[in-house]
């Protein structure tokens, strides 16, 4: 089970996790897939948790860059990745409908 340790290294992880997304650098995408992609690195909960937290943070990045791997997730067998891919997708969608000229 989880311990305090292990619970302030995810917090950290998906704090910059968050911070790479605010940055938006499309070059971090192929490492974040292959972060989705692999196996559990560590306890099964806490991967999970990060795996979703990238999923979520792809909406960050430039929509070009992302959508091949969103659109790819949303026909995931997972319900719940599925749903936040779609989620993201949406949103980077609208995001660039209301920026369009």
């Amino acid at each position: 089970h989880g311990s305090a340790l292990n619970d302030e290294i995810l917090e950290l992880k998906i704090q910059v996790l968050k911070a790479l997304a605010k940055i938006g650098d499309a070059g971090v995408v192929s490492v974040l897939e292959g972060l989705i992609n692999s196996g559990n690195l560590f306890h099964p909960i806490y991967f999970r948790r990060l795996k979703l937290e990238v999923i979520k943070s792809l909406g960050q990045y430039p929509t070009k860059a992302v959508s091949p791997l969103l659109e790819k997730l949303a026909k995931t067998a997972s319900s719940e990745i599925a749903s936040i891919a779609t989620e993201q997708l949406r949103l980077l969608r609208r995001s660039a409908n209301d920026t369009a000229p």
